[in-house]
Order: structure tokens, then C-alpha cells, then sequence
């Protein structure tokens, strides 16, 4: 289903998703899962859980992962994960990048910007980077990483794209957004790690935005979008390493 959004007097065109092609059943990611060294360590309180979880009503019934089996991840340490974050989560977003682009009739080299939120994983260049080079961009477009803001980074990642495009109005610029959540795979006895881990996929979504001074009339737009933060919440979100993971 298409959306899209406006900054302001911005008018974008559609964004579209883009999913890893490893796509498992609630249940199955249980039965593959429940043997593993790091699930049977749990206590029994915290097994139940994520039983109930995978198998009970939820709300989601599948879920995609970069890596064809989640059995895997508990094999693998720090390093090795973010290697598979390195070559997975651009090929997610490129993905959706090209989607979007595509159903707004818009080209690669034709973006003056790309802005990237992602938190599952850390690139340093960013992800933007690896992205503009396989998706086309031209190498004077602007880009730009919107990194540790966890859930809710694209609502920090479309306020960068609006100050960009309040200041140049007759641009196009893109946003994406990509998650690599089963490279984030932990297990503890903390119930929100294990309902975090238990619900979250891999998957991207991109939109492509224009300025004020491209707006046609018939598209949609949104109005202004506005933040607020909260440090007592701080620790409910937190994206921490722990014991090498």
C-alpha cells in the first residue's frame, strides 16, 4: 500500500517496503530455536514467556531474516553479526530504495539527498554510504545517517529531510529506513529483551520527497512533524552490549 507525506508545504510521491527473503512462521522461529544453548539457559519463567510469545496471540503470525536460519544467530559473536549487518542491510534498503523510486518515477542520480535511520547494526562510513553507491546517487548528493534513536528514528530522520528541503525547496530528496533486528538477536531473563526479540524482523521502507517548489497538484501531503524526548524513559529502550553481543 503506498504512502507518502508532506513537510510543510512539501509534497513527496510513494514510498514503498522491502523485506528479507527468509520469511518464517511465529511458530516455526519456536521450533528451530526452542533446543539452543542460549534458549534453555533461560529460567523457567522466562522460557514460558517466549513460548507464549512465538506461539500465542501476538498479533504478527510471520516475520523475515537476513539469514535463512535463526538457529544461527546464536553461534555467532559481535563481529561476525555486524559483518552480516555490513552486507544485509544494504541490500534491504537498496531494495526499497529502488521500489519507491521507481513508483515515483524518479531516478537514482536525480536525488540531491538520502537520509538513513537504522539501529541494529553501526557502519562507520554509515549506511547511507552503501547505499547511494549501489543504489546510483550522484556523489555530490547530500547524505546523512539519523543512528541511535532506536524505534522511533524515523520521525528524527523525517525532520532532518524537512530542514533540507525548507532550504531547498526545489529538491527530491529520499528517506529510508532499515532494520536488521534478527542481527540483534539476544536472550536474557528480561521480559521486555525477550518480547523485543520475539516480535521484531527484518525489513525496510523508503520514500521519496519533494520540495515546495516541485509540489504538483493531486499529491498528498502531511502536515509538520514534531518530537519530544524523555530521559526517564531512557532505560526501557535501551540498545546495549552485553556479554559480547
Amino acid at each position: 500500500m503506498p504512502f507518502s507525506i508532506e513537510f510543510s508545504h512539501d509534497v513527496p510521491p510513494i514510498g514503498r517496503k522491502g523485506h528479507s527473503p527468509h520469511v518464517y512462521e511465529q511458530e516455526e522461529v519456536w521450533h528451530r530455536i526452542r533446543e539452543a544453548e542460549g534458549v534453555r539457559s533461560l529460567q523457567p519463567r522466562s522460557y514460558s514467556l517466549l513460548e507464549k510469545v512465538l506461539c500465542g496471540d501476538s498479533g504478527i503470525s510471520r516475520r523475515s531474516f537476513v539469514l535463512p536460519d535463526p538457529l544461527e544467530l546464536f553461534s555467532m559473536g559481535a563481529e561476525e553479526l555486524n559483518n552480516h549487518y555490513e552486507r544485509e542491510a544494504p541490500r534491504l534498503g537498496v531494495a526499497s530504495l529502488r521500489k519507491a523510486l521507481d513508483q515515483a518515477g524518479v531516478k537514482a542520480s536525480e536525488l540531491d539527498a538520502l537520509f538513513v535511520c537504522s539501529c541494529t547494526g553501526y557502519l562507520c562510513p554509515g549506511l547511507s554510504s552503501y547505499l547511494a553507491e549501489q543504489a546510483g546517487l550522484s556523489k555530490t548528493a547530500f547524505l546523512q545517517d539519523v543512528n541511535g534513536f532506536g524505534c522511533g528514528a524515523a520521525i528524527p530522520m523525517f525532520r532532518a529531510a524537512q530542514g533540507f528541503l525548507s532550504a531547498n525547496p526545489g529538491a527530491v530528496v529520499a528517506t529510508v529506513a532499515v532494520e536488521a533486528c534478527s542481527l540483534a538477536f539476544f536472550m536474557n531473563d528480561e521480559p521486555g529483551v525477550l518480547i523485543s526479540t520475539a516480535l521484531f524482523g527484518d525489513a525496510s521502507a523508503s520514500a521519496i520527497w519533494s520540495g515546495a517548489g516541485r509540489a504538483r497538484e493531486g499529491q498528498w501531503q502531511a502536515g509538520r512533524f514534531a518530537t519530544q524526548h524523555e530521559p526517564a524513559q531512557r532505560e526501557k529502550i535501551r540498545f546495549v552490549n552485553s556479554g559480547g553481543f
